[in-house]
């Protein structure tokens, strides 16, 4: 099986997006975490520009996983009782020095364990 990694990608839009967490959400996960299945199972990563067509895609069942932005978490707890999995922390090295962006990070999220109860 194939499991869809949404991405609201408002600010850097769909294809900086994929350039940033697509091998990190498709190949990486696939190679990783998905082995550990039998059979092992497969992550896409799939960016989306408009808060409203990931809502679509969740209630039509074609995203299974949700990396987002923290300010959209809120949202998809009271729309859809989904849950966090895991956060992120982006880091940028600037002048040699390296600092955590925790207004950067992003929150991986399911609902039920890939169980969505729309």
């Amino acid at each position: 099986p194939v499991y869809h990694v949404g991405y609201f990608a408002a600010k850097e839009g769909e294809e900086v997006a994929m350039q940033m967490y697509g091998k990190t959400f498709g190949e990486y996960l696939s190679a990783t975490a998905g082995q550990h299945f039998d059979p092992p199972i497969l992550f896409e990563f799939v960016p989306v520009t408009i808060q409203s067509v990931l809502m679509k895609m969740i209630e039509a069942k074609e995203v299974d996983i949700v990396f987002s932005p923290v300010s959209f978490v809120s949202c998809l707890a009271t729309a859809y009782n989904a849950e966090v999995l895991l956060t992120i922390v982006r880091r940028e090295l600037f002048h040699g020095n390296e600092y955590e962006l925790d207004m950067f990070s992003g929150v991986s999220s399911d609902q039920g364990s890939f169980g969505w109860n729309i």
